[in-house]
């Protein structure tokens, strides 16, 4: 199974946490309904904890869906692409440059660095190329163009 259809099982697996965690709580409640009013106000705080950590979880799967992170059951968060190549472009980023821009198309990248003082220096564009999940380094420049490299999609080119 690739990583998207890896990506795929582990939402449905957290989604499915999520439904799981509230059927529990209903059961409880149901279960539960016929006791004294101590125990209801108990009850009642153990089913607001719970819907908090469905809450929780519900969040979770939104950010994972958002930013294209994986999280494995023991709540390990895996990087996402991006965050993989601003570590790599960190390289040319310094006290003198910053990453302006990520561009990422499948398993083709571009990022921009620029410069803090534009009049003292001047930007370039870095490419990558993913290969066996790992970034690698394929051109660097200014005046590349859609074509220059071979296999790269034009959308990553300005």
């Amino acid at each position: 199974m690739g990583e998207k259809g890896n990506k795929i099982w582990k939402v449905a697996t957290l989604v499915c946490a999520v439904f799981l965690v509230g059927a529990v709580v209903t059961v409880i409640v149901l279960a539960t309904s016929g006791g004294d009013e101590g125990d209801r106000k108990a009850l009642a705080e153990q089913v607001r904890t719970l819907e908090d950590h469905v809450g929780d979880l519900n969040v979770q799967l939104a950010e994972q869906a958002r930013d294209d992170t994986t999280v494995d059951t023991a709540g390990t968060r895996t990087p996402t692409d991006r965050e993989r190549l601003e570590a790599i472009a960190q390289q040319y980023a310094n006290e003198n440059f910053y990453i302006a821009e990520i561009v990422i198309d499948g398993d083709w990248a571009r990022v921009g660095v620029a410069p803090y003082d534009p009049t003292a220096y001047q930007g370039g564009l870095v490419y990558y190329h993913g290969i066996d999940g790992t970034w690698t380094y394929v051109a660097g420049g200014t005046g590349l163009q859609y074509g220059d490299i071979p296999g790269a999609p034009a959308s990553i080119f300005p």
